[in-house]
């Protein structure tokens, strides 16, 4: 399952289009490993992440889209993670 995930999270950098770009980054958030999930998830507030500002929403619906497990570890971040996504985040995405 890491070998796919790592596979496609590769394919996201690689490709300038846009549509393949929000196909990805949903399909990312399906993996059955709450540690993967986390690790996306922190990509919405990372400084040097690959994922632009706008287009958070798109992971964090990716893992809540994808599974039970995603529902918890999703909440879970967003919990534990609030202020810094707040703070992060461009305020229009999150009202």
């Amino acid at each position: 399952m890491k070998q796919e995930w790592n596979f496609l999270s590769e394919r996201y950098l690689n490709t300038e289009n846009s549509i393949e770009r929000r196909n990805i980054m949903s399909a990312l958030g399906c993996s059955g490993d709450r540690d993967t999930l986390s690790k996306y998830l922190m990509t919405v507030v990372a400084e040097d992440s690959p994922v632009r500002k706008q287009d958070g929403v798109y992971v964090v619906n990716g893992v809540v889209g994808g599974s039970a497990l995603g529902v918890e570890v999703a909440w879970d971040w967003l919990t534990d993670n609030w202020d810094l996504i707040r703070q992060v985040q461009v305020r229009p995405v999150l009202n």
